[in-house]
């Protein structure tokens, strides 16, 4: 019984440690949640940056990884195959890229402007914005990002 459910475990392990972090992130923030909105010392927009800080810098570095991947999968893939089926790939691959960027972008303009309304709501009070450049924090922050 032992020997199976270690095998089982082991062959699982990445799927368990996902569940486990997504587990204990909504714990964490269910803990917190009053804690960082009854803030004294910093503002909730504040607390809510510095909890955010490793999961932007984890994005960031993913975007760092996934880019040269993609990029080295694509030309050893074009290395492999002959210069005409090359050309057809390539213009295929340009005609979607024009065709999905324009639609995207065509989406983000619609939605943006028309039915989400950025900032339309924002409160324009001084102190509920934090002072960015008041704490040597915010400096070491931006330098690590």
């Amino acid at each position: 019984m032992s020997k199976s459910f270690f095998k089982v475990v082991s062959e699982n392990l990445m799927f368990l440690l996902l569940l486990l972090g997504i587990i204990l992130g909504i714990v964490l923030g269910l803990f917190l949640n009053d804690k960082v909105q009854h803030s004294t010392e910093f503002t909730p927009r504040e607390l809510a940056m510095f909890i955010g800080f490793p999961g932007e810098l984890f994005l960031r570095m993913l975007m760092l990884v996934v880019l040269p991947l993609i990029v080295s999968s694509v030309i050893t893939s074009l290395t492999i195959i002959d210069k005409n089926t090359a050309k057809k790939v390539g213009k295929r691959a340009a005609f979607y890229f024009l065709v999905a960027s324009l639609i995207a972008t065509s989406l983000a303009v619609v939605l943006g402007r028309v039915m989400i309304k950025p900032r339309a709501h924002e409160i324009q009070e001084e102190d509920t914005k934090p002072n960015t450049g008041s704490s040597p924090m915010y400096a070491i922050l931006d330098m690590l990002r």
